[in-house]
C-alpha cells in the first residue's frame, strides 16, 4: 500500500513541525576536504574493512556526527533508498544516528541470523539489515520504515517452526483530523528479506462529515499452529446511516453504528505467501470501507479483492 499523507496546513509545517524535520533539510554544498567520511563512493570508504554488523554498529557509534550512511550503501550496493545520503550528525544534535542489534537465535541452528538496526532524525526513520554469519559474515537483505512523525516504529520476530517474519508497525498516513498505523510482514531467509504481508491496525478520520470513522484491531498468531496462521480482529466505528449529509448535519450523532470483521490469512511454504482464509474470515461488504484501503490490491497476499468486482453489466437483445 502506498501511505496516504493529507495535506495540512502553512502554519503547521512553518510552527508546529518537529524539530527532527530538520534532520530532512536538503545536504549542503561542502568542498572536498569538508566532506564526511565514507561520502564519496569512488574513494575508499573505512567501511571496506568492517565485515560484522557488530563492527559496523561499532563504527557508527565512534564516529556518529561525521558520518554518512552512503558508506553503508556502497558497501552492500544498495540503491533507491530513501536513507541514501544521510548524514549522521547533519544540522542539529536530534540528527544523529541510532544503532542497535537484534539477534535472532533459531533451535538447532549454529548459524543464527542478526539484524543490523540504524536509525536516524530521532529514530523516524530506520533501516533494518539482515546478515548471516557462515565461514563470513554475509548481507542478505534490508526493510525500511521511514517517516515515523510521531514515534519509532516498533518491530518484532516472529518464528514459526524454521520461518522467521521481521514485522514492523509504522505510520502510514498523518493529517489534519486522519491517522493511521498498520504492520508490515518480511519474510527472512538466506535469500533476502521480502515483504510477504501488510495491513492497517489502527485509524481514524474525523473531519466533521457523515463519512467520519475510527477502527482499531487485535492481531493473534500462535507459533505452535500449523500451518502458521494470523487473524487480525477490526472493530470500527462510524455514524450512522443517513440519506445525505445534510440530514446527518441536523443531529450530528457520534460513532452510532460498529461493525466487526476478521481477516484470518494462512502461511503457504510452498510459495511462501500468506493467502486469506475467507471461510473463516468476515469481510467488509463494500470495497469502499475504510480498513481496505490499508490493503493493496497488487498484493498477492491480500487475494480476496475478487469478491469485491463488479459484475458486468449486461442489456437483453
Amino acid at each position: 500500500m502506498r501511505r496516504i499523507f493529507i495535506s495540512i496546513s502553512f502554519i503547521y509545517f512553518v510552527i508546529l513541525m518537529p524539530a527532527t524535520l530538520a534532520c530532512r533539510a536538503p545536504v549542503p554544498q561542502v568542498s572536498e576536504a569538508q566532506q564526511p567520511l565514507a561520502i564519496k563512493k569512488e574513494d575508499k570508504s573505512p567501511l571496506d574493512n568492517l565485515r560484522s554488523p557488530y563492527e559496523i554498529e561499532k563504527y557508527i557509534n565512534e564516529h556518529n556526527g561525521e558520518f554518512s550512511l552512503r558508506g553503508i550503501w556502497d558497501k552492500f550496493e544498495i540503491s533507491d533508498t530513501y536513507l541514501n545520503a544521510i548524514n549522521c550528525g547533519d544540522y542539529n544534535i536530534n540528527c544523529r544516528c541510532k544503532t542497535e542489534i537484534i539477534k535472532i537465535d533459531m533451535p538447532g541452528n549454529s548459524n543464527p541470523y542478526v539484524i543490523l538496526r540504524i536509525c536516524y532524525a530521532g529514530e523516524t526513520d530506520c533501516g533494518y539489515f539482515l546478515f548471516k554469519k557462515e565461514s563470513d559474515w554475509n548481507y542478505l537483505g534490508l526493510a525500511e520504515s521511514v517517516l515515523n512523525q510521531y514515534k519509532p516504529p516498533q518491530h518484532k520476530i516472529v518464528k514459526s517452526g524454521n520461518t522467521l517474519w521481521l514485522v514492523i508497525r509504522e505510520l502510514w498516513g498523518r493529517g489534519t483530523g486522519f491517522l493511521q498505523y498498520g504492520e508490515r510482514w518480511y519474510a527472512l531467509n538466506d535469500t533476502g528479506v521480502k515483504e510477504v504481508l501488510s495491513y492497517p491496525v489502527s485509524g481514524h478520520s474525523v473531519q466533521g462529515v457523515a463519512e467520519d470513522y475510527r477502527f482499531q484491531s487485535r492481531v493473534i498468531h500462535k507459533a505452535e499452529q500449523h500451518p502458521f496462521a494470523l487473524t487480525i480482529s477490526y472493530t470500527e466505528l462510524g455514524n450512522a446511516k443517513y440519506r445525505n449529509d445534510r440530514q446527518w448535519l441536523e443531529s450530528r450523532p457520534r460513532w452510532r453504528s460498529s461493525d466487526k470483521y476478521i481477516f484470518r490469512f494462512i502461511w503457504d511454504g510452498a510459495t511462501e505467501k500468506f493467502v486469506i482464509d475467507e471461510k473463516n474470515s468476515v469481510l467488509p461488504k463494500s470495497k469502499d470501507d475504510p480498513i481496505l484501503s490499508g490493503f493493496s490490491e497488487t498484493n498477492p497476499s491480500d487475494n480476496f479483492w475478487h469478491r469485491f468486482k463488479e459484475e458486468p453489466i449486461t442489456t437483453p437483445e
